[in-house]
Formats: structure tokens, sequence, C-alpha cells
């Protein structure tokens, strides 16, 4: 019987992904990991800032603190926690480029980082989303606060298996992806929103309203919502 060359060649290819599925240690994550960071600080350098991004140096670096908490997120459209990052560097006199550069850059390689090192995903899946063209450009060589939403989703991922052991954990990553950017704020309140939904329909209903209440998931999620109130008067 005639072997099909095609079904031949998609087996040793599959054999070979599982193999190196199986290979010990974390080299290839590492080698992923430190090209992942010298790619981004070669393509970085030769980005000219957007206005936007030189603009958020500015406010960092010149706005007073009552002003960046309450008076320009209204004109800017996210919340302050951007330009309180950038506010370190900037103020402590900094070089205006490398530095904001450099504190993106470390946002996204943390989340790159936990991604790599952390996720369940496959090794193959895991090696080859650094360098796809959100995670890579517009996360992390472009200076803006969607690097935080990046981080933010990562860490929320991460800490969802163990929502209802250890809600409040939890509930810090939505309060990170409120602060990060007005999108998280409205991503982070879907997410809420449908977690709400299933304790209702396991606890409200099968444990009665006394018990629900006392429910240390619903103080997490009440601590969210007091936190994208805050958010939403900034």
């Amino acid at each position: 019987m005639r072997t099909n060359p095609l079904s031949a060649s998609r087996q040793s290819l599959s054999q070979r992904l599982d193999a190196f599925e199986r290979l010990p240690g974390a080299t290839p994550e590492w080698i992923v990991f430190a090209l992942y960071v010298v790619l981004l600080c070669v393509v970085a350098s030769f980005h000219e800032p957007w206005f936007d991004e030189a603009q958020s140096w500015q406010i960092a670096r010149v706005a007073s603190l009552r002003d960046i908490l309450f008076s320009i997120p209204h004109y800017e459209g996210h919340p302050p926690l951007w330009h309180l990052l950038l506010a370190l560097p900037a103020r402590l006199g900094a070089p205006y480029e490398f530095s904001l550069k450099a504190v993106n850059l470390l946002i996204s390689s943390a989340a790159v980082w936990l991604l790599l090192f952390r996720s369940p995903f496959p090794r193959t899946v895991k090696l080859a989303l650094p360098f796809t063209y959100f995670l890579f450009y517009q996360y992390g060589v472009i200076s803006r606060p969607y690097s935080l939403l990046f981080l933010a989703f990562v860490l929320a991922a991460l800490a969802y298996p163990a929502r209802n052991e250890k809600p409040f954990r939890y509930v810090l990553t939505l309060v990170l992806l409120c602060f990060a950017s007005a999108y998280g704020l409205v991503l982070a309140g879907g997410i809420a929103l449908v977690w709400l939904i299933d304790l209702l329909q396991t606890s409200l209903f099968r444990s009665g309203f006394s018990r629900f209440v006392r429910d240390r998931r619903i103080w997490a999620l009440a601590l969210l919502l007091l936190v994208a109130i805050v958010n939403l008067l900034l």
C-alpha cells in the first residue's frame, strides 16, 4: 500500500511539535523573551513619538497633581494612571524619548514575561504571540496606556481560575483594567457583570439573600463598583 506523502508530512510535523512541547526547561521562552526585548528596543529607537505620546509626557512633566487627577482626564479621555507613571521620570529630569519609551517597554515586557512563563497556551502559541502586530508594535513600540491594558488583561486571565477562592486578587486586576483606559473601564464592567450574573444564579437563588450579601465575592465586586464610580468622576 502506498503512503500518502501529505499525510506522512503532517504526521511528521505533528510529532516534531509534540517533541518541542515536551522539551524540558524554559530555554525557548527565555530566548524569545530576550529577542522580544532586543527587537522592541531596536524598533522603538526608530519610532518618532506621535503628538499624543509627546503630550502625555508634557502633561506628566508640567501639570500639577491636582490637574492630573481632577481636570486633565476630562479632556484626555483616559484615567490619570498613565500620566502618574510618566510623572516620576519626567519630573526627575530624565530624557524625554528614552524615558517615555522605557516606561512603556517595562510594562509591555512584564506582560510578555507573564504570557511566556505563566500562561497555559501551547508552547508554539506562546512563543509566537509576542511578535504579533498588536502585542509587539501597538502595545510595545507606541507609548500609550494600551500597554497597561495588555498587562491588566494578562493578570486578569491568570487570576480568573481562582476568582471564587481569591475574589479580591481577581478584582484588583480588574481595578488595574479600569485605571488603564476608558476602554478598560467598559471591559471590566462587562466582565464583572457576567461574574455577578453567575453569582446570582449559583448563590442567591440557592443559598438565600442573607448568605449572598455576606459572600466575599459580592464585597469584592462592590469594591470594583466603587473604583469604577471614582474613575468615572475623574
